[in-house]
């Protein structure tokens, strides 16, 4: 960062921490300007994100929200020109300013940071970007979670759900990678908290991951997608859920039985009075105790008959009968 950069940032931060925002607003403006001769764009956008940390973290809401909007034309317009670096460097800007923005919970901001966050899942071609930057938002989920802090938990959630979803221009079948790396770190947290609370506090404090697992279901019964991204999907989601009622169990000195029950009622409430939706929901469930039925057997023999129950009405049709022959 060349010195007059460095100076005009250094001045940006201390006159948001004075509380001048009018000077702030004045000076961050020669900084947006200063983008057309900037040499180093990715330098240029490292000052720009130090500008928008502080304002967060200052609680400068107003501030952040429209230099947020000011530099969002200047990114797309460089990105279209594949200046190098630039799409890894507002990835980084971004997850520092989720960072910000939830450890001062400021939740006007999120609806601008979700649409920040599309636009650049739009840019990025790499799923291994976002494969990084969706494990550190799975870390910052944990730590809200730990707080008690549900609407940062939701709004981290939602923006990795929409990685898995649209993440990188990889086709459906090249993405697995990623949904199994969100899925595998997001199970880890979600167990890391199921032991220090218990799993119905889990279920709730990670609601999106019940989301996700439908996805995964839905695309499975998807006829239009070829049947190995299908079974794929199902195996993913099935092996998810089952892990974790395993090793739950086992944490809790329970039975799986009693895990699935557990999950039965969260599933239950979570579907109110939807009926579609607890369609969904209960094949979702009766997937998984089969899948656990399949692959387990053992375990699954003398605890089986407890669950027969939430197998009535039977939802799985011929053709998820066959998927699950095919990944059992």
């Amino acid at each position: 960062m060349d010195t007059a950069l460095t100076e005009l940032v250094v001045k940006i931060c201390l006159e948001v921490r004075q509380g001048l925002t009018q000077e702030a607003a004045v000076d961050f403006g020669k900084l947006v300007a200063s983008q057309k001769s900037a040499q180093d764009h990715v330098c240029w956008l490292g000052a720009v994100e130090t500008c928008l940390v502080t304002a967060a973290r200052c609680k400068q809401v107003e501030l952040a929200q429209g230099w947020l909007r000011a530099v969002s034309p200047l990114l797309v317009g460089a990105e279209q020109q594949s200046v190098a670096g630039l799409i890894a460097a507002r990835g980084e800007l971004l997850l520092k300013l989720c960072f910000a923005v939830c450890d001062k919970r400021l939740e006007k901001l999120f609806p601008l940071l979700q649409a920040q966050w599309r636009g650049w899942l739009d840019a990025v071609e790499n799923t291994q970007e976002v494969q990084l930057l969706c494990g550190e938002l799975l870390n910052l989920a944990a730590r809200m979670a730990r707080r008690g802090w549900r609407p940062e938990v939701r709004f981290v959630l939602r923006l990795v759900a929409r990685a898995a979803l649209k993440g990188g221009r990889q086709k459906q079948e090249e993405r697995l990678p990623l949904w199994r790396s969100i899925l595998a770190r997001l199970s880890l947290h979600f167990t890391g908290y199921a032991r220090w609370d218990s799993f119905a506090k889990a279920c709730e404090a990670y609601g999106e991951l019940v989301s996700l697992l439908l996805l995964l279901a839905r695309r499975s019964g998807r006829k239009d997608l070829p049947w190995a991204v299908r079974t794929a999907s199902l195996q993913l989601a099935l092996r998810t859920v089952r892990d974790l009622v395993t090793n739950n169990a086992r944490s809790n000195m329970q039975e799986d039985m009693d895990i699935f029950r557990q999950w039965y009622q969260y599933l239950w409430q979570l579907a109110g009075e939807d009926p579609a939706r607890k369609h969904k929901l209960l094949l979702l469930l009766q997937l998984s105790i089969r899948y656990w039925q399949l692959t387990l057997p053992k375990s699954s023999k003398k605890q089986l008959r407890f669950l027969e129950d939430l197998l009535q009405p039977n939802l799985i049709n011929a053709e998820y009968e066959e998927l699950l022959q095919s990944v059992s």
